[in-house]
């Protein structure tokens, strides 16, 4: 099983100048992704990530010990990506939130 640790920014930072890394290799793909949030699809996309990520940061550190509370900019998803979140993500992959609507209404 591996492990994962918090990394400095200074260890960052040096796992990106390594040629072989596969943190580089998937920063690399997040680029292109950000650089591409013109396209109203690719944003989509883009918002649903950061409302999983939001969902994990509330369920796994609801104290917020490690990471301030975010605020969800659901105002910002299109009826199409509410309706991904719900029916795939909350229901199929994310049963174990509490509070499912909160992240889609």
């Amino acid at each position: 099983m591996q492990k994962f640790k918090v990394m400095t920014l200074n260890e960052f930072l040096l796992e990106l100048d390594n040629p072989n890394s596969s943190l580089k290799k998937w920063i690399e793909k997040l680029e292109c992704m950000l650089l591409s949030v013109h396209d109203k699809d690719m944003r989509q996309v883009f918002l649903r990530y950061g409302i999983i990520i939001v969902a994990f940061i509330e369920n796994f550190d609801p104290n917020n010990r490690i990471v301030r509370k975010r605020e969800i900019y659901i105002n910002k998803l299109s009826n199409r990506s509410k309706q991904i979140i719900k029916h795939h993500l909350t229901d199929q992959y994310l049963g174990f939130l509490n509070d499912k609507s909160r992240y889609y209404k």
